[in-house]
């Protein structure tokens, strides 16, 4: 499984073999003001199919800034396919508002980001309200006449005025709004907005006091996703008294290494699965068939996309089917008479019954036995012909007889 974490702007281009990702987005928390805390960064997580060669637009929503008593946004992170336009986000995840700083000590924390509307900041005092939340249509509201106290597409609202007491907003999806100002009660900002209208099996949280992303951490993205095996390299195979033994170089990641075998030099996925290897290196052959000729090959496999590519074939591996023994007339009549033989297949072997006459040597089909048979009768014969007989056991396209 491969983990990227990307804390800044960054493009991510999907690797060869790799069709499903998930998405997680942390928004940072809001800074603490000099009387109040910031609210908490929101998360939002979620699944794509994805294709080999797109790209993703992974993208920082920076929270609003205020560098005096009132504290900053957290910033709030998205990711996009096609532009950074907002229609174009796949899902984001809010920051935390500031946090107040007030003189008077009233307490009016930062709002918090995060779920698909943030909250609203705490409200100060003398109409020094808190900033609106960001939604999934807008920005939150920033508290007095100008546009850059708003939240937006961009980023969290702020207020750098005289006073810089009230908390700025967090960014995200839709950035949250900027607080009143107010020299002893000033508002806090609210948090931003997150969003998972792009991915499926999704959730979007609001943060709480206390998250994972502290205030000068920044906001995290993480993508998941399989890695496809390495390719198939150093590949042998070997016999060693009737085992096959295969190794090859390359790390199975979260595919699988399949071994395949088939009758010719071209094996394929139509040919027999053999194992499904999930640590790679090697595997011994422990279900062989007993005889006949085979080659085997190893197939990088992947969850995600099935077949991917074939390592190569080995070299041909012949085992010679053991013939029957023993062979015994037991019963005769006037049509029929009895056999019976030693098998010496283990089992593989199924057997027919030929018949001379006069053991002439032109041998005739007369009879046919199950696999591992080692006793049958041959009858519709003629009273008073002499016969040769013999059984032949037949496997993997090989024949080997007793007369």
């Amino acid at each position: 499984m491969a983990i990227i974490q990307i804390t800044g702007d960054q493009d991510w281009t999907v690797p060869q073999y790799v069709s499903a990702a998930t998405f997680r987005v942390y928004g940072e928390d809001g800074e603490d003001g000099i009387s109040a805390g910031g609210g908490t960064g929101g998360y939002s997580t979620g699944n794509r199919d994805v294709s080999p060669g797109e790209t993703y637009l992974v993208r920082t929503s920076p929270g609003g800034v205020n560098d005096y008593e009132g504290g900053s946004g957290g910033d709030g992170a998205w990711v996009a396919i096609g532009s950074e336009a907002v229609e174009d986000r796949i899902i984001a995840a809010g920051g935390g508002g500031g946090g107040a700083g007030g003189s008077d000590g009233d307490f009016t924390y930062g709002g918090d980001g995060g779920g698909l509307q943030g909250t609203a900041g705490d409200d100060g005092g003398f109409n020094a309200g808190g900033g609106g939340p960001g939604t999934q249509t807008g920005g939150g509201d920033g508290v007095g006449t100008e546009t850059s106290y708003d939240g937006d597409a961009s980023g969290g609202g702020e207020k750098p005025n005289q006073f810089g007491r009230a908390g700025a907003g967090g960014g995200g999806y839709y950035g949250g709004g900027a607080g009143g100002e107010d020299v002893e009660e000033p508002g806090a900002g609210g948090g931003g907005s997150g969003h998972i209208g792009g991915v499926t099996n999704a959730t979007t949280e609001q943060g709480s006091f206390g998250g994972s992303r502290n205030f000068g951490n920044g906001s995290l993205v993480e993508i998941e996703y399989d890695e496809p095996p390495e390719p198939v390299s150093n590949f042998n195979a070997f016999e060693s008294n009737g085992v096959i033994t295969l190794t090859w170089d390359g790390a199975a990641n979260d595919g699988r290494f399949r071994v395949r075998r088939g009758p010719d030099g071209s094996v394929s996925n139509s040919d027999t699965l053999v194992a499904s290897v999930s640590s790679g290196g090697s595997h011994t052959v422990t279900d062989a068939p007993g005889y006949g000729t085979f080659y085997y090959r190893v197939e990088r496999w992947s969850p995600d996309v099935g077949t991917i590519d074939y390592g190569p074939v080995s070299q041909e591996f012949f085992f010679e089917l053991p013939a029957p023994t023993n062979l015994t007339i037991g019963a005769v009549d006037d049509a029929s008479f009895d056999l019976s033989w030693t098998d010496n297949s283990d089992g593989d072997a199924t057997y027919r019954a030929d018949v001379a006459e006069d053991d002439d040597g032109n041998w005739q089909p007369k009879a046919t036995f199950p696999a591992g048979a080692e006793s049958g009768t041959v009858d519709g014969l003629l009273n008073g012909q002499r016969y040769g007989v013999r059984i032949v056991a037949e496997a993997s396209g090989q024949e080997a007889v007793d007369k």
